[in-house]
């Protein structure tokens, strides 16, 4: 560990980069002078730090005597639905969660101004990525117990209906607790939470089709897309910081947006023994937790945990809580970062050079999007624009043909296309898929849009008897009911077609690719005494 002196004073930390203290701009409002009585309750001692969304600032209860970090939004988004919504979300889902490692939320409200306030409890500490900047990779006896605690985190998150969305060492925090000298999580920010129902594991809340919200870095395939997501990003994002604690970087990285999220698609996932000397369980653990399919990686944190805590244990690291050891963290005179806006389960990994091109572009138009929105958050609504707007379509699965308005597109699916404002009639074909898939779409001027279509297979109706009635009936293996029966068979594989009936033999038929019969009825002989086994 570094040689750096502890904080004189303590700082907190409420995720992504935080911007030193500085003079606002001419069409800012001024920060909270020191004395400043905040919603007639909170005294404001001095300004921690501020980011995007808003300032955080140190303050203390006047009634309770209390020292307490209190977050305020930015007076411009006061009259911002979405944004004040966010900002709510990020107080609720702290708050349900209730967890020793979650920062605690202890109060909520709106200043006479207008501006949502979250008030947190002061942290005494640092982010983990200022620890693994100035630090360097960590050993297993630190690492393994901090995913341990962080992973504990998010598994009570998700027990209480909610996904981060956006973990990332800016919002681990690592705190001193001089009681034992051990060092303790917080999981930081849930501004980009998204609350779910945890009976179905269905998302909803503030997201729209196509928007996208997290950290390039540690953003998961099916998030970069702004596909369907569930607990498993959360997976996929402690997976790029596993890497990162113990290589010293994330998992992918590049120039720019586009480049990392091209990577996190299509991209093998790294392997931590080719930067460092790890445990091989350490090793297949994080790549399995950086699968591109969801399904592929671990279920849910509590499956992450046991890893983590096998892995403890084959190494001697005791991972259910941190080592007694000195603490030693940077030291941080402000505020750790704030929330801000970074700008499927579908398969990436089996796509050719043209089509990953295309997801480039696809990720690039994501990118003016997100960076639209971001614009306007700050600077409030552009004037309006003229000029052609970009579309961006995807289908499942990847690979159609695409028309728009009778002209083919020069590349499939996903791709591009630079259109003149208005209503655009899309077309998407592929080859066993029903014949057309269509869809209209409004264009609006020198705007970037997401259109996603899904291809339905083509299949045809088959209907199955047999004599005598009640016979199951098989296709490769699979059930799909007794006799009689109608069901849906796909034209171009050859199938297996088997019934059974208790006392009579088995009856098979191979129906070959491009054969659609309407109709099977099979004679089942009895079984006699004597015969042989089928």
């Amino acid at each position: 560990m570094g040689d750096l002196d502890p904080p004189s004073r303590p700082s907190a930390g409420y995720a992504a980069t935080i911007q030193r203290a500085h003079p606002p701009k001419d069409n800012e409002e001024p920060p909270y002078a020191e004395g400043t009585l905040l919603a007639k309750r909170y005294r404001i001692l001095r300004r921690l730090g501020e980011g995007g969304m808003g300032r955080v600032y140190e303050a203390e209860h006047l009634e309770l005597g209390r020292r307490v970090a209190v977050k305020v939004m930015r007076r411009k988004y006061a009259d911002q639905k979405a944004m004040v919504e966010r900002f709510r979300v990020e107080a609720r889902s702290a708050s349900k969660i209730g967890h020793p490692n979650v920062v605690q939320v202890f109060d909520y409200g709106t200043t006479e101004a207008g501006e949502g306030f979250i008030v947190m409890e002061l942290l005494d500490g640092a982010p983990l990525s200022e620890v693994i900047k100035q630090q360097g990779p960590m050993e297993l006896s630190r690492a393994l117990p901090i995913l341990c605690e962080v992973a504990t985190a998010l598994r009570a998150a998700h027990d209480s209906g909610v996904i981060h969305r956006d973990l990332k060492p800016a919002n681990i925090f690592l705190l001193r607790t001089n009681a034992d000298e051990r060092e303790r999580v917080r999981v930081l920010d849930f501004g980009m939470a998204k609350l779910v129902d945890i009976t179905t594991d269905h998302a909803g809340g503030l997201t729209q089709a196509g928007e996208i919200l997290g950290t390039p870095e540690y953003m998961a395939p099916e998030q970069a897309v702004g596909g369907e997501i569930d607990r498993r990003i959360d997976v996929y994002a402690l997976g790029c910081v596993a890497y990162e604690m113990w290589t010293g970087m994330p998992p992918f990285s590049g120039p720019n947006y586009v480049s990392v999220l091209a990577k996190h698609m299509d991209e093998k996932p790294p392997r931590i023994s080719d930067v460092r000397d790890a445990p091989a369980a350490l090793d297949a653990f994080v790549v399995k937790a950086l699968a591109k399919n969801p399904e592929d990686r671990p279920a849910n944190m509590g499956v992450v945990m046991a890893a983590v805590q096998r892995i403890a244990e084959d190494e001697g690291v005791q991972a259910s809580m941190a080592p007694a050891r000195a603490i030693d963290l940077p030291s941080m005179p402000s505020l750790g970062p704030m929330s801000r806006m970074s700008s499927t389960k579908r398969r990436f990994t089996r796509m050719n050079r043209r089509m990953r091109r295309n997801l480039n572009l696809g990720a690039a138009a994501f990118v003016l999007l997100v960076l639209g929105a971001l614009v306007e958050w700050r600077f409030g609504p552009p004037p309006p624009h003229k000029g052609p707007g970009t579309l961006v379509v995807a289908t499942t699965p990847p690979g159609a043909t695409l028309k728009i308005d009778g002209k083919e597109l020069a590349d499939r699916s996903p791709a591009v296309a630079e259109l003149a404002p208005g209503q655009h009639l899309v077309e998407a074909t592929m080859p066993h898929f029903l014949p057309q898939s269509r869809a209209k779409f409004e264009v609006r001027p020198a705007a970037s849009h997401v259109l996603r279509m899904t291809l339905q297979r083509d299949t045809y109706k088959l209907q199955v008897t047999s004599e005598p009635e009640g016979a199951q009936v098989y296709i490769d293996g699979f059930s799909v009911g007794t006799t009689p029966l109608e069901t849906d068979v796909d034209p171009w594989d050859t199938h297996t077609l088997r019934l059974e009936r208790l006392g009579r033999h088995p009856w098979e038929k191979i129906l070959s690719a491009g054969e659609k019969p309407k109709e099977v009825h099979a004679e089942m002989r009895k079984r006699e005494a004597g015969d042989e086994a089928d």
